[in-house]
């Protein structure tokens, strides 16, 4: 029976590991993987995000499994500190699911959606004119373009709000002021799009 239990478990960890999902140890701790040579690479140039609460550098990267994405690449000690996780486990905490080690990234290269450093920092004003405290904080604007459209976000990443899912047809260039809007809450921003935040590769250090 003990055998039969390992073999299922040594297929587990294979099947796990061919799907690129989280892969875990027999004492369930996520694993953390030092930097791989072209995260290092990319870390050399690259600018982090312009928020103070937060260390993380947003990029495309093209992963194992044949996607690419637009992601934040980020340390284990900065994503335990921004998210307020202790010493337990990663897996046990409600972004588990989003998280990538080194060992799931081909490539990475700058984002070709990566919103402009004026805007950003304008989004950034109004959260700081409501004060908000890092994860969780709801932050919520609306984009008012040159033709007088908008598109509404929100997001309880308020630190990371860099890749920004604009209408089609619409780029940074076309967009003309920022508006703050009033929703204290999730049921307040019926007409809002969530700010995008796809997966988040962490890797081993500080």
């Amino acid at each position: 029976m003990l055998g039969l239990r390992l073999r299922f478990a040594t297929y587990l960890s294979v099947r796990a590991k061919s799907l690129n999902t989280i892969m875990l140890t027999n004492n369930q701790r996520f694993v953390v993987e030092p930097l791989s040579e072209p995260l290092e690479s990319y870390l050399a140039s690259a600018q982090s995000v312009i928020s103070k609460s937060i260390i993380a550098y947003p990029c495309e990267a093209s992963l194992t499994d044949g996607t690419a994405i637009d992601t934040f690449i980020i340390s284990e000690s900065e994503f335990r500190k921004y998210f307020k996780i202790g010493p337990t486990s990663l897996e046990k905490h409600e972004v588990s699911e989003n998280l990538l080690t080194s060992h799931d990234v081909l490539k990475v290269k700058a984002s070709n959606i990566l919103c402009q450093k004026e805007l950003i920092e304008d989004i950034y004003k109004i959260k700081n004119s409501s004060k908000l405290q890092g994860y969780g904080s709801l932050l919520s604007f609306r984009i008012i373009f040159n033709d007088n459209s908008s598109q509404a976000f929100y997001s309880e990443f308020p630190d990371l709000i860099d890749f920004l899912s604009l209408p089609q047809g619409k780029s940074y260039k076309d967009v003309h002021s920022i508006q703050k809007t009033n929703s204290g809450s999730i049921k307040g921003i019926k007409d809002h799009k969530p700010v995008d935040i796809n997966k988040f590769i962490v890797f081993k250090g500080s």
